[in-house]
């Protein structure tokens, strides 16, 4: 344990890799079971609940034991209850996200580990956490599923792409000589069988722990669904793998869960893919990524942060993609996803949302309102990766967005809103008056003063100085116009604001000197 909190702590690359180096021969020295019920009892250790970070390294230290654990080191006693009571409330965690991920897969190991004495612990447990720990394990199991799926399907489309210069009679003949490989259609089949595995899976988890079915990994059941069309020492050979290769969901993740359905990679499967994608399959992919957003809100976490992911690649990448059907709903589906539970959702939305503006900001004329309430309203978010990450959508929409409508919208904010959503409205008033042409700004002055007079005697200081510092940004833009609506000012303010907009104008004056004189 001194060793998992110093692992947590130290800062420094040489001091981590000697901890690491350390646990490594602990844990070769030392049992495994025993190892696994000393970790047990430190999740449940209520000075641990005081530090995440030691709680996180416990958590993933165990996770990387489950793979060399007996199925019966997992033993349905009051010890393991409070445990798996432990890890389902840490997957409501709202501290950490690292803390949500990590318990949720620790609980599918456990049940992967020993399923009937995992189903008895679930008995014990009250009727919500019952049902909370069962859709968890199921959610697990079917991003695990979707991922080992998504990793076959592109093991065979790189095998389809390199024999395809040899023509297709030769890829033949060598997908026979070799007995390791599977043909397209011998894996079109063990995904077909593995995806009804998987639903009856999840139907069997979601009715509660009385109906527990023992998972079933996808490369054991594509295993078996092979089985019809190939020889006996293949079969013996598939027969023997090692369940850690097969099934590696409960290691530290490298992967992401993967949304398609079983009949996309069937579809993948028995088409070539082309370096490029087509305007056709952006469509498609786009298409998917719609679906899986569209469903049912704080439900599928993992897929849901991938399809976000692979959206902002997308975008990014700037893959052709037919915006004018899919455009509104993708919009949509992102400002209503700044409501779900999960912070990382909520800032893998922000994220979205940030390249679709600056790809296709022609398109958001008809919803800069929303738009505009939406990114504020999240400045008020209490996870701090989901405010950084309304900042950035306000920059690029202050700077992609007509600034007319943006400031039209934010002139009614700044009189009369909440401090966090004010202090925003007006760090992106500053913004848009530094893009703004002089011209607009002059025709707006009547309406935009006021606000921001206003604001200057507000009582908090934040919202004082962001207030100041946007009088000062429209001065340099459209001169001593500016102090004609500055009459409700006090004297005290107005020296303040005199004295800003002297330091901003130096460095121009200072310049122009150094012009001059050469």
């Amino acid at each position: 344990m001194r060793l998992l909190g110093r692992l947590a702590t130290e800062t420094l690359t040489s001091q981590q890799s000697r901890v690491q180096a350390a646990l490594e021969r602990v844990r070769m020295a030392f049992p495994p079971e025993l190892q696994f019920q000393q970790l047990l009892r430190s999740v449940c250790d209520q000075w641990l609940q005081t530090l995440p970070k030691v709680q996180l390294a416990v958590l993933q230290h165990l996770l990387m034991s489950l793979p060399d654990l007996p199925s019966h080191a997992l033993q349905s006693n009051a010890d393991t209850k409070a445990v798996v009571a432990r890890l389902a409330a840490l997957t409501r965690e709202p501290r950490s996200a690292d803390l949500r991920r990590y318990s949720q897969m620790l609980l599918a190991g456990l049940a992967r580990l020993n399923n009937d004495s995992f189903a008895n612990i679930l008995q014990s447990l009250a009727g919500p956490m019952q049902q909370r720990v069962a859709e968890v394990v199921a959610n697990q199991q079917e991003a695990s599923a979707t991922a080992a799926g998504l990793q076959q399907r592109r093991g065979s489309l790189g095998t389809a792409a390199t024999a395809s210069g040899t023509g297709r009679n030769a890829g033949q003949q060598s997908s026979s000589q070799q007995g390791t490989s599977f043909s397209p259609e011998e894996m079109s089949s063990c995904i077909r069988q593995a995806a009804q595995d998987i639903q009856s899976l999840t139907g069997t988890s979601s009715a509660g722990p009385a109906t527990w079915a023992e998972p079933r990994s996808v490369a054991s059941a594509a295993a078996a669904a092979a089985t019809s069309s190939r020889n006996g020492q293949t079969n013996q050979r598939l027969a023997n793998r090692n369940y850690q290769q097969q099934q590696p969901a409960y290691q530290l993740p490298s992967y992401q869960a993967d949304p398609f359905s079983a009949d996309d990679y069937q579809q993948l499967m028995m088409q070539p893919q082309p370096q490029q994608q087509s305007l056709q399959s952006g469509d498609l992919l786009l298409a998917d990524i719609v679906r899986e957003l569209s469903g049912a809100r704080n439900q599928r976490h993992e897929q849901r942060k991938f399809c976000m992911q692979r959206l902002i690649g997308l975008v990014r990448d700037k893959t052709a993609l037919n915006w004018d059907d899919h455009f509104k709903n993708i919009l949509l589906i992102l400002l209503e996803t700044l409501s779900e539970n999960e912070s990382d959702i909520r800032a893998c939305a922000l994220s979205a949302l940030q390249e679709l503006l600056r790809a296709e900001s022609a398109r958001f004329v008809d919803f800069v309102e929303v738009t505009v309430l939406k990114v504020l309203e999240a400045h008020r978010d209490q996870d701090r990766s989901v405010a950084k990450a309304a900042d950035d959508c306000a920059k690029a929409l202050s700077a992609c967005l007509p600034a007319d409508q943006i400031l039209r919208v934010l002139i009614p904010i700044v009189l009369d809103s909440e401090v966090p959503i004010t202090l925003a409205a007006i760090k992106m008033e500053m913004r848009v008056v530094q893009e703004a042409d002089s011209g607009l700004l002059e025709r707006l002055l009547a309406e935009l003063c006021p606000g921001l007079v206003r604001a200057c005697e507000h009582q908090e200081s934040p919202i004082r100085k962001a207030a100041i510092f946007c009088l000062v940004q429209v001065q340099l833009k459209v001169g001593d116009s500016l102090m004609l609506h500055l009459g409700d000012m006090s004297g005290t303010k107005r020296r303040l604001l005199q004295l800003y907009i002297c330091r901003a104008r130096a460095p121009q004056q200072q310049q122009q000197q150094q012009l001059t004189a050469f």
